[in-house]
């Protein structure tokens, strides 16, 4: 093996197919990155048994072949070599040759036997083959993937479910993160192929680990299409420019749309960016020990939103438009900004059941995505006391 590459193409594919490399683990084979020049082009791969991560890239290939290196050692060295470098590498005996010019940078790096490296095998007969934009798969797994993510102990759900599904009448492809505590579906419309996902619990759809979303976004954020297919135990993700194949996780989904209530009359209309703001400034008072604790309650011009701990206190006000009579409410500051981060729209709307019922957070102008928060008991006094 002996190449050319710049050293901007290689930090890409480092950044990219060596996302999937474990660290720190006994199996040494799978700290490394598998290197393979061949036809006018570099492909680097890495894997942890679970999931493995493929980028490619063209390179000046003198002599075709393959050889495994530390995948975090060479990123460190192509991260510290100067950005207009042009990099050589060449399998020398049981070593990698790195080369740098303009200069005389010259590091070896040592390898592993080809055949102990785990490639993960994706036999594509039978696969539900379908395709998205970047745009639509970070839609899907951005905001599903961090709330499903964040404090999450429940194996069970410690995942995003992919699946089809009907969406307000339309068929659609959506994908839902929960812990229990804060729950987010989001929808785009049924890409032809995605009906033909396996079927779970009378779903068809896959579950995906939080790793193999992080790489898809790592991955895919900005491509132009991503072809997707999925067999009952693999999934496999390409752009053209990188490939992502994950185990599925062998689950069966919890029946979400249960705990996902009905809209209500009863509502707080609020400005998104202010609701921001404030939650960010009032969550130093909304202690860990106390659950992140922020008390809710509606204003003479708006939503209240107070918080206390042993070191402080204080409330400030959303802009917002009560509609109905709200009953003070407990929310964790931790879950309404993760929630409020969702959306990308000016406002907001807060709906609310019966006390202690599940509040639905929706937007008129973002109809593909629906969040909902379990609230925290709260008397109300600190609202009452801080507002008066």
């Amino acid at each position: 093996m002996k190449l050319t590459i710049s050293r901007k193409a290689l930090a890409d594919l480092m950044a990219k197919g060596g996302s999937a490399a474990a660290k720190n683990s006994p199996v040494p084979i799978i700290g490394h990155a598998r290197l393979v020049a061949k036809a006018g082009v570099l492909r680097v791969s890495t894997t942890d048994f679970e999931m493995q991560a493929e980028a490619f890239a063209e390179a000046a290939v003198e002599a075709e072949g393959a050889a495994t290196v530390s995948a975090e050692k060479l990123t460190q060295i192509v991260g510290r070599l100067p950005p207009d470098a042009s990099i050589s590498l060449s399998l020398e005996g049981a070593d990698v040759v790195l080369k740098a010019s303009p200069g005389r940078t010259r590091l070896k790096l040592a390898t592993l036997p080809l055949d102990l490296w785990p490639a993960l095998d994706f036999k594509a007969d039978g696969a539900a083959v379908f395709d998205l934009t970047g745009g639509e798969l970070t839609r899907l797994f951005a905001r599903t993937y961090e709330s499903a993510k964040v404090n999450n102990t429940a194996t069970t759900i410690a995942c995003v479910f992919l699946h089809a599904r009907d969406w307000r009448g339309t068929p659609s492809l959506a994908a839902v993160g929960t812990n229990g505590h804060i729950c987010i579906v989001t929808a785009v419309a049924l890409p032809e192929g995605a009906e033909a996902m396996p079927v779970r619990g009378g779903q068809a759809g896959v579950l995906l680990s939080f790793e193999t979303v992080a790489a898809a976004l790592r991955l895919f954020k900005g491509a132009e299409k991503v072809r997707i297919r999925v067999t009952d135990r693999v999934i496999a993700l390409e752009d053209g420019h990188a490939r992502l194949i994950s185990k599925l996780i062998d689950a069966t989904y919890p029946d979400y749309q249960r705990i996902i209530p009905a809209p209500s009359p009863t509502r707080a209309i609020m400005n998104r960016a202010r609701g921001l703001s404030v939650v960010t400034l009032l969550e130093s008072f909304s202690t860990k020990d106390q659950g992140h604790k922020l008390e809710c309650g509606a204003g003479t011009d708006g939503l209240i939103v107070a918080a206390s701990e042993a070191g402080g206190e204080g409330f400030d006000q959303v802009d917002a438009t009560i509609e109905g009579e709200i009953t003070p409410f407990g929310v964790s500051s931790l879950y309404l900004k993760l929630m409020l981060n969702a959306y990308g729209v000016e406002r907001v709307a807060l709906s609310f059941g019966e006390r202690g019922a599940a509040i639905l957070v929706s937007a008129d102008d973002e109809p593909d995505t629906l969040g909902v928060l379990m609230p925290m008991r709260v008397a109300g006094d600190l609202v009452r006391r801080l507002s008066a």
